[in-house]
C-alpha cells in the first residue's frame, strides 16, 4: 500500500492496529498536522487492516476509535494499483 504526494492533505493522524500481534503503525500528513489534535485509530487483525486497506473489507464502527473522518481520509489516499 503506497501514499502519494496528497499525504500532506490527511488532516491529522491515524494509527493501524494489528489486534493480533499487537503491532501498530502511526500514518500523518505533514509536521504540523502530526502535532493536531485529531486522531483515530483502526484496531482490527493484520489481515482485516490490509483487506480495509485494499478496499475489500469494510471499516465497521467499532473497529474505529475517534474520529472516524481521519480513517476515512487515509483510506481515499490508500494507492492499490
Amino acid at each position: 500500500i503506497m501514499v502519494g504526494e496528497d499525504m500532506g492533505s490527511l488532516p491529522g493522524t491515524v494509527t493501524l492496529t494489528a489486534t493480533d500481534t499487537g503491532a501498530s503503525w502511526q500514518v500523518s500528513g505533514d509536521a504540523d498536522v502530526a502535532r493536531s489534535a485529531r486522531t483515530s485509530e483502526l484496531r482490527a487483525t493484520a489481515s482485516e487492516l490490509v483487506l480495509m486497506l485494499y478496499r475489500r473489507l469494510p471499516v465497521p464502527d467499532t473497529a474505529v476509535d475517534g474520529d472516524p473522518v481521519l480513517v476515512a481520509a487515509l483510506l481515499s489516499l490508500a494507492d492499490t494499483s
